[in-house]
């Protein structure tokens, strides 16, 4: 055989070749849109074997909001979508035939949880952390209005948050005893930590 018959008998084969590799992959195409329906431009669109973990085919979505993948090859695939601003969108187990164009639907892209920040900057402070001291001061004119007979200031006190007192037993303030109690009047000590009342 001459070496022109041998170069035409490789061109043929080669050329018969190449359609038969062509028509052996598909074709997938779709588009994407937000909820409100409008459609979505430049969104990065990636082809994954089902199961897969890599994407085998990236595209982007042009300014209608189409995209298409071409030489795919036959088998089932997940098309995963991401934007910016919008969910992860998967549309799973789409087969794709050879020498054919698979239409998937209209992949819905919905926004992603709005993240709020709250900056706390610290105020002044209301309850003293320094010490475990709770002392309050009562002037004379609280002492004048109060809706007791007897104007008594203890009378007061055993309405407030955190006292205790039965009427039988020593008036007890936030669980400590009666000795660590101290009022005093004018800055003077008027308390008997012997007598209850």
């Amino acid at each position: 055989m001459s070496m022109g018959k041998v170069c035409l008998l490789f061109l043929l084969v080669c050329t018969l070749c190449i359609p038969a590799n062509a028509q052996s992959s598909g074709r997938l195409s779709g588009s994407v849109v937000d909820a409100t329906g409008a459609v979505v431009p430049d969104a990065q669109v990636h082809l994954y074997l089902t199961g897969g973990s890599k994407p085998l085919l990236s595209a982007r979505t042009n300014g209608e909001g189409a995209y298409a993948f071409i030489g795919v090859r036959p088998a089932e695939y997940d098309v995963i979508v991401e934007v910016p601003g919008f969910s992860k969108a998967a549309l799973r187990g789409i087969v794709v035939d050879a020498a054919r164009e698979t239409s998937v639907r209209q992949i819905k892209l919905e926004l992603s949880g709005v993240t709020q920040e709250v900056e706390v900057q610290a105020g002044p402070e209301l309850v003293p952390i320094g010490n475990a001291e709770i002392s309050s001061t009562i002037t004379m004119t609280q002492i004048d209005k109060l809706p007791v007979l007897d104007r008594d200031p203890l009378e007061l006190i055993q309405i407030q948050p955190g006292v205790v007192s039965n009427g039988n037993s020593t008036t007890v303030i936030n669980g400590l005893r009666t000795s660590y109690s101290n009022m005093t009047l004018e800055g003077i000590n008027i308390q008997d930590n012997y007598n209850p009342r």
